[in-house]
C-alpha cells in the first residue's frame, strides 16, 4: 500500500469517526449510555387513587380536582372537566412502559428537552395522589435521522419521574394538553326526544305549545279542528337538547349585553325534570351561534335518583351563559309557522305537445320538369 493510499485511508477513518461522535453528541446517548428498564413508568403511582393533576406547558397551565366529588377544572370556575380526556390520561399513563434509561447527568437536561430554562421547555403532570405527589416531565421527541444509518435507541419520547433518571419511552403521553379551553365538558344537556313529554316555545304572542302523545304523534295545543302538526319540525324541536354542546363559556362581557327575553324561551317538560332555556340573538361574528341560559328543576313526580342528578346538573349550568354553534340553536327558536305542515305544490298543468308539422309538397318548377321522348316502334 502506497504512503499516499495510507494518508487518504486514515483522513477518512477521522472523518467518519467525527461523524459517528457529532451524531451520538447530538442526542447525548450512546448505545453504551443506554441500559434496557421493562416496567411502567409510573409503577410507584397507584393511579386509581390520584385526586388531583396539574399540567404546564411553557404557554399555559391547568388543574384539574375532585370537588365535591366531581372533577372540575379550577381555571373555569370549577366547570366539570371531561370525564372522557381524563380516562385518557390516565390510561395512557397506566400503560406508559419505562422503557431505556439515558445518561441522567442534570447538565444533559436541557438537551433532552426537560430542564425549565431550557430552549426546548418540558411538559409537567403533577398527579396528587394516595402516595404523596408525583411529577412526570416530558422532553423533546426523539426521532430517527431520515435516510441515514442510525445507532441510537428506537425513537420516543425523553421523559423523567421526579428527580429520577432520564428515560425514553416508546409511546407518546396522550390527552396531555395544558390549555384549560380544552378541558371543560361542552356537553351541557344530553336528553332524548322520547323523555321529553311537552315542549313550550316561542316569544310573546308567537308562543305555542307541542304534546307528545303516548303513540309518539304530536299535538300542537290550541290548534283549530283537523290542524295537524309537521313531524319533521315537531321531531326538531323535541331532539334539540339530544346533544346539545357549548362552543364556550362567555365571560360576563361577552354574555351581559344579550337581550334574552326579546328573542325566545324554550321550556322542555320530562319525566323527573323541568328544562328552561332563554336564547339570545344570533351573532354574526360568532358563525350565527347564540347565547344561552339554562336552569333546571326536579319534577313533582321525581324519584330520589332523578332529583340527585338534577341537582348536579343546575348546579352546573347556573348563573353561566353558554355560546351555542348556530345550527344546535337554530331547533331552539323555531317559528310556530314552522310547525305546520307545508301545502303540497300544485302539480304543474301539462300541456298537449303540438301534433308534428307535415311539410307541404312543392310541385316542381318547370325547368325541373323532364319530358321522356316518345319511344319509336
Amino acid at each position: 500500500m502506497s504512503r499516499k493510499t495510507l494518508i487518504a485511508l486514515i483522513v477518512l477513518l477521522a472523518v467518519l469517526a467525527g461523524a459517528v461522535w457529532l451524531n451520538n453528541r447530538r442526542t447525548t446517548v450512546t448505545e453504551s449510555a443506554m441500559t434496557g428498564s421493562g416496567g411502567a413508568l409510573l409503577a410507584a403511582v397507584d393511579l386509581s387513587t390520584v385526586r388531583a393533576i396539574g399540567l404546564e406547558d411553557e404557554a399555559s397551565s391547568t388543574h384539574l380536582a375532585q370537588v365535591a366529588g366531581t372533577w372540575c377544572v379550577t381555571e373555569m370556575e370549577n366547570f366539570p372537566a371531561d370525564l372522557d380526556r381524563l380516562r385518557e390520561l390516565i390510561r395512557s399513563l397506566d400503560s406508559a412502559q419505562a422503557g431505556q434509561i439515558a445518561d441522567a447527568g442534570t447538565e444533559h437536561l436541557a438537551e433532552f428537552g426537560l430542564a425549565a430554562d431550557g430552549e426546548i421547555k418540558p411538559v409537567r403532570i403533577r398527579l396528587e395522589h394516595a402516595q404523596g405527589t408525583t411529577v412526570l416531565s416530558l422532553g423533546r421527541m426523539r426521532e430517527p435521522q431520515a435516510g441515514a444509518d442510525y445507532w441510537g435507541p428506537a425513537p420516543g419520547r425523553y421523559a423523567r419521574v421526579d428527580e429520577g433518571p432520564v428515560r425514553l419511552i416508546k409511546e407518546d403521553i396522550r390527552m396531555a394538553p395544558a390549555d384549560p379551553d380544552q378541558w371543560w365538558n361542552r356537553t351541557l344537556l344530553e336528553v332524548p326526544p322520547e323523555a321529553l313529554r311537552q315542549v313550550e316555545a316561542g316569544r310573546g304572542d308567537e308562543a305555542f305549545t307541542v304534546v307528545r302523545e303516548t303513540n309518539g304523534t304530536y299535538t300542537l295545543s290550541g290548534a283549530a279542528e283537523g290542524e295537524s302538526v309537521d313531524i319533521g319540525a315537531a321531531s326538531r324541536l323535541f331532539g334539540a337538547l339530544r346533544s346539545l354542546r357549548a362552543q364556550k363559556i362567555l365571560t360576563e362581557a361577552e354574555g351581559g349585553g344579550t337581550n334574552f327575553a326579546a328573542v325566545g324561551q324554550f321550556r322542555a317538560l320530562a319525566e323527573g325534570a323541568t328544562y328552561d332555556i332563554q336564547v339570545g340573538d344570533a351573532r354574526p361574528d360568532e358563525g350565527g351561534g347564540r347565547a344561552v341560559k339554562i336552569a333546571m328543576a326536579a319534577a313533582e313526580n321525581a324519584t330520589p335518583e332523578q332529583q340527585a342528578a338534577v341537582a348536579v346538573a343546575a348546579n352546573k349550568l347556573a348563573n353561566r351563559v353558554f355560546l351555542l354553534p348556530a345550527y344546535l340553536a337554530e331547533p331552539l327558536v323555531l317559528q310556530k309557522d314552522a310547525l305546520r305542515p307545508k301545502a303540497p305544490e300544485p302539480a304543474a298543468e301539462s300541456k298537449p305537445e303540438p301534433a308534428p308539422e307535415i311539410p307541404e309538397e312543392t310541385p316542381p318548377s318547370p325547368e325541373e320538369t323532364v319530358t321522356e321522348p316518345p319511344v319509336e316502334s
